[in-house]
C-alpha cells in the first residue's frame, strides 16, 4: 500500500530557493556567466530559465549565448542587474538610491513582472510635487497604466504647486485648459487664472494662446481687486494690449474702478456727465416739438392741466414705441404717455391723410409695461442660431438702433417650455434679476413678450446669461453648454 507524504509546500519552496541562492553565491555548479561592464555574475541556466521569460527564450533556442554559456549586457546599470538576479533566486531585491528608473528598465528587459509591480507601487507611494514630472515620464516611457492614472489624479489635485515648477513650461496649453475647465477641478476661477499666468510667464511668446484661454474663464467670478492688481503690476498683462483691454473692459462693464490717475477719473466722469446732459436736452427738445406740433394742429394732448404738468414719455427704447402699419398711403404711429394719475394713454397721428387724433389706453393699444419686479420673470429666453452663437458668446446680444431685443417668457427652468417649431439651435436664458439690478430695463407686452434695448451701447453682455441650451435637430434633444 502506497501512502502519500507531504510537507509544507511554502516552507519547502523557501528552503529550495535559499539553497540555490547559496550555491550561486558560492559559485557551486554554476553553468552561466552574466557580464556587465567589468562585473561578472555567475548563475544556473535552469534557475534563470525558470525565473525569467527573457532567459527561457534565449537559452531554449540554441543561441550563441546558450552555447558559450555567457552573455554581456551594455547600457544597463550593473547593480540593478545583480539585484534582478537576486530576485530570481530569492524573491527579494534591494532598490539602489535614485536608481528606481534603472531597476525598472532592467526588470522590464528581463521580463520580471514582480520587479515591475514592486517598482510601480513604490513610484505611486512616493509621488509628490517635486518628483511629479520625473515619475510621469517614467510611467509614459514604460507604459505603467497604474502610475499614469495616479499622476493624472495628482495633477488635478496639486495643480497650483505644480505650476511653480520649471517643468510646467512644457505642459500642453490645450491639455491644461481642458483640465482647468473640467468640472472635476475644484479650483476657483481666480486660481485658474493664476495658473494660466504662471504658464504664460514660462512661455512669454504664447500670449495669444493665453488670451484665448482667459476668454473661457468667468471673469465675473474673479475679485476686482485681483484684476486691478494684474493691470498695474503683472508684466504680461500690462504689456499685452489685448489682454489688458479684456480685463479693463470687464472692470468697466461691472462698474469697478480701473487703477488710473485721479485727474483721469475726474475727466472721465465729466465727459460722461456731459454726454448724459446732451441726451436729456435732446429728449426735452423732442418733447417740446411734439407739444408745439400738437397745439398747432388743434389736438388735445392732455385732459387737464395737472396731467400736462406731470406728463412724461413711457420709458421705452428711444422714449417711444413706434407701431408701423401701412394702410394704402397712410402710416400711423403712437406715442405712449404717462399721466399724473398713473393712467397710460396713446396719441395717434396720421400722415398722407386728413388730420385726426384720438387717445386710448396703452393697455388697449400697446399693452406694454416696465418690468419692476424681476422675480416674476426669472426665466426669459432669447432664441438664435448656432452661426450667431460664437459672436454672442463673446460680445453679448446686440440690438440695432431701430429695434428692440425680443425675448419669450418660460415658466420654471424653461426646459419644458421651449418652443422649437421654428427650430432655432440656441436658447439663451437671461438673469433678469441681475440685469435689472445693474440698470437694464425690460418691458413686457400683454402677450407676454419681453423687450429690451440693452444698456447704453445696445448690448446685453454675456455676464447676464444664466445658462444656454442647444437643440440638436437629429436627436431632438437639448444640451446645456458652458458659457
Amino acid at each position: 500500500m502506497v501512502v502519500a507524504a507531504r510537507v509544507d509546500v511554502k516552507e519547502h519552496a523557501v528552503k529550495m530557493l535559499s539553497e540555490l541562492h547559496r550555491m550561486r553565491q558560492d559559485c557551486d555548479r554554476c553553468d552561466f556567466i552574466i557580464k556587465v561592464q567589468s562585473d561578472v555574475y555567475r548563475a544556473h541556466k535552469n534557475v534563470l530559465s525558470a525565473g525569467s521569460e527573457y532567459f527561457r527564450a534565449m537559452l531554449a533556442l540554441g543561441t550563441t549565448e546558450s552555447r558559450d554559456g555567457e552573455i554581456s549586457f551594455k547600457d544597463v546599470d550593473s547593480e540593478c542587474v545583480k539585484n534582478c538576479i537576486d530576485f530570481i533566486y530569492s524573491g527579494e531585491f534591494e532598490i539602489p538610491d535614485r536608481k528606481i528608473k534603472d531597476l525598472l528598465h532592467v526588470g522590464i528587459m528581463l521580463q520580471l513582472e514582480g520587479v515591475k509591480q514592486v517598482t510601480s507601487g513604490i513610484l505611486v507611494d512616493s509621488l509628490n510635487v517635486e518628483n511629479y514630472y520625473s515619475t510621469r515620464d517614467i510611467a509614459d516611457t514604460y507604459n505603467l497604466k497604474e502610475v499614469t492614472s495616479k499622476c493624472q489624479k495628482f495633477f488635478k489635485e496639486n495643480l497650483m504647486p505644480i505650476a511653480s515648477l520649471s517643468e510646467f513650461a512644457g505642459t500642453s496649453i490645450s491639455r491644461l485648459v481642458k483640465r482647468l475647465l473640467s468640472k472635476e477641478l475644484k479650483y476657483s476661477d481666480q486660481e485658474k487664472l493664476t495658473i494660466l499666468l504662471k504658464w504664460a510667464e514660462k512661455n512669454p511668446q504664447e500670449t495669444g494662446v493665453l488670451l484665448d484661454a482667459m476668454k473661457r474663464l468667468r471673469l465675473d467670478k474673479i475679485s476686482a481687486a485681483f484684476l486691478r492688481s494684474l493691470l498695474k503690476s503683472h508684466v504680461i498683462v500690462s504689456n499685452d494690449l489685448a489682454i489688458y483691454k479684456l480685463i479693463s473692459d470687464h472692470l468697466l462693464d461691472t462698474a469697478a474702478k480701473v487703477i488710473q490717475p485721479k485727474d483721469a477719473i475726474i475727466c472721465s466722469n465729466c465727459k460722461r456727465l456731459e454726454t448724459e446732459k446732451s441726451k436729456i436736452e435732446k429728449n426735452l427738445s423732442d418733447i417740446k416739438n411734439q407739444l408745439n406740433e400738437s397745439k398747432a394742429q388743434g389736438h388735445s394732448v392732455f385732459n387737464n392741466t395737472k396731467q400736462k404738468e406731470t406728463a412724461t414719455l413711457l420709458p421705452l427704447p428711444s422714449s417711444q414705441i413706434v407701431l408701423n402699419s401701412q394702410k394704402q398711403d397712410t402710416k400711423q404711429y403712437a406715442v405712449a404717455e404717462v399721466t399724473a394719475s398713473g393712467t397710460n394713454s396713446v396719441r395717434h397721428k396720421s400722415r398722407g391723410s386728413s388730420d385726426r387724433s384720438k387717445t386710448r389706453s396703452v393697455a388697449e393699444s400697446l399693452g406694454v409695461r416696465l418690468i419692476t419686479n424681476p422675480c416674476n420673470f426669472e426665466s426669459i429666453q432669447y432664441k438664435t442660431h448656432k452661426k450667431e452663437w460664437a459672436h454672442i458668446r463673446e460680445q453679448g446680444i446686440r440690438c440695432d438702433s431701430e429695434s428692440c431685443i425680443k425675448f419669450t417668457v418660460s415658466p420654471g427652468d424653461g426646459y419644458t417650455a421651449i418652443d422649437t417649431r421654428d427650430l432655432p439651435e440656441v436658447y439663451i436664458y437671461i438673469d433678469v434679476k441681475k440685469a435689472v439690478k445693474d440698470g437694464l430695463k425690460f418691458y413686457v407686452s400683454s402677450k407676454n413678450v419681453v423687450f429690451s434695448k440693452g444698456l447704453r451701447d445696445g448690448i446685453i453682455a454675456p455676464k447676464y446669461f444664466k445658462f444656454v441650451l442647444t437643440y440638436d435637430h437629429k436627436t431632438k434633444e437639448f444640451n446645456q453648454v458652458d458659457i
